[in-house]
């Protein structure tokens, strides 16, 4: 069977040579001066940052020749595809997507993961991770830590669970967060942190979330599983108010590359002004078009009518204006 040699992992842009229906696809790319494969499965594409059915074939949306961005890391090669590269996370590259070697604003979540426990206190930790040849710190909480499939008791102090020492390894999902927002300077954020097995995480089963009805703006507890959700796409960058809805939502524009922007909405309850929460105020108090702001979002369904919806706002202050933010 193959094995994961390496958990580092890399970021490319290869075309598709071989379909092999109805689950998983050959992704050619170069690194060094020589040509690599890699192995994409079904269920690690993408599209317009969703993830697919459970029930369909690759056949249906990948051709030969097709252009894909993706994260891989080291694979044993001595399988059937003759793969040394197993694909995370791919998307379809079109006139919208970027190289993101020369942009970090679109980030995709991290899934089953290993990191290693660099600080570790009695309701929370960072763990430390290699993403493209970068350590990058993933702040965790004590809710969020399950040993043997069961949730750590509210009574547990972490540092006297079997395993949870400086050094260690443990498994994780995250999704990326703004660092200006926790004391780590972290830029990820775990949903769940486990050793033994996984539990079962109602983000692996997004269906109830992209099939629902139509509705003209999403339920805090939508939001909550949209912006939780690894599996996604997500923006973390600039942007501006664009237009408040009313006194709980609003919409942004979040600046994809130089002079291209993409719409987010965001609700109140995520919104950080001089580090006090907005979720009691009336935005449309607040704000004015063109309030600069800090975002990160994920991929929203298209029910929702926008590209992005936000996990976390910041206002960017400019100092002609403060005098507006005064409460």
């Amino acid at each position: 069977m193959a094995t994961v040699q390496n958990y580092a992992l890399r970021e490319f842009v290869g075309k598709v040579v071989e379909i092999l229906p109805k689950h998983k696809a050959i992704v050619q790319f170069q690194l060094d001066n020589k040509t690599e494969r890699a192995l994409l499965w079904y269920y690690k594409l993408k599209v317009n940052g969703q993830s697919l059915p459970q029930e369909g074939s690759i056949d249906e949306y990948l051709e030969k020749g097709a252009s894909l961005k993706f994260l891989c890391h080291n694979f044993d090669d001595s399988g059937v595809d003759r793969c040394r590269w197993y694909i995370t996370c791919a998307w379809k590259q079109d006139a919208r997507d970027l190289d993101l070697k020369e942009n970090e604003t679109i980030l995709s979540g991290l899934y089953n993961c290993t990191g290693q426990i660099v600080q570790i206190a009695r309701r929370q930790g960072i763990l430390s991770y290699c993403v493209d040849g970068r350590d990058e710190n993933v702040l965790f909480l004590a809710s969020k830590v399950f040993v043997a499939g069961k949730r750590v008791s509210a009574k547990v102090n972490l540092p006297q669970l079997p395993g949870f020492e400086e050094g260690r390894s443990l498994l994780f999902d995250a999704v990326p967060c703004d660092p200006a927002d926790n004391d780590g300077n972290c830029c990820w954020f775990a949903t769940v942190v486990w050793k033994g097995w996984k539990p079962v995480m109602e983000y692996d089963d997004a269906r109830n979330v992209r099939n629902s009805k139509a509705a003209q703006l999403p339920q805090l507890t939508e939001i909550k599983l949209i912006t939780s959700n690894p599996h996604l796409l997500f923006l973390r960058g600039e942007g501006q108010v664009m237009k408040i809805i009313n006194a709980e939502y609003g919409l942004a524009l979040g600046a994809i590359k130089k002079n291209v922007w993409e719409s987010v909405m965001f609700h109140r309850s995520h919104v950080l002004l001089f580090d006090r929460n907005l979720a009691n105020e009336d935005l449309t108090t607040v704000f004015k078009e063109g309030d600069k702001l800090r975002i990160v979002a994920a991929s929203a369904p298209k029910k929702l009518g926008v590209r992005w919806v936000a996990s976390q706002v910041r206002v960017l202050i400019d100092p002609s204006v403060a005098h507006r933010f005064q409460f």
